[in-house]
């Protein structure tokens, strides 16, 4: 499947690649669809690239650690330190996007006035008379008796 890093000044893709250190062709851990995926799934970028470490961290979390020994000679593999590195990754690349982005505070302007200078013609305030009245549910006019 498709590798493509070129410069993370350029596509989201290669952005997302640079954030999580997924910049080499041989080995890599995720597919550009798949990261595609995530930009699409998550519009912003640091938020993408902390979900695509969980996920890589979620690969190496399916495989099992184990070791060999044939005489003098053993071979171990342990994954849990990458498990571990991309859910640290993850939690960083988090809090970058919080330190990065600050919380903005929408009001509606119309539930910021008092209840008696509201204007309710497009019923945008948080209360007015008859709200739960269902026109529907009378019987005025209706045939059934």
């Amino acid at each position: 499947m498709p590798f493509t890093y070129v410069d993370p000044t350029g596509v989201d893709r290669d952005k997302v690649r640079f954030l999580i250190q997924d910049t080499v062709d041989a080995g890599h851990f995720l597919e550009d669809a798949e990261i595609t995926f995530l930009l699409n799934e998550w519009a912003d970028v640091y938020e993408a690239a902390a979900h695509a470490a969980d996920i890589i961290a979620s690969k190496f979390a399916g495989k099992a650690d184990y070791s060999k020994s044939v005489g003098d000679l053993s071979l171990s593999e342990t994954h849990s330190a990458q498990v571990e590195r991309f859910h640290k990754i993850g939690a960083n690349l988090r809090a970058m996007r919080h330190r990065r982005y600050t919380v903005s505070w929408v009001a509606n302007a119309e539930a910021l006035k008092s209840t008696a200078d509201r204007t309710v013609d497009t019923y945008n305030t948080d209360f007015y008379i008859g709200q739960y009245d269902n026109p529907r549910g009378s019987s005025e006019g209706s045939n059934i008796d």
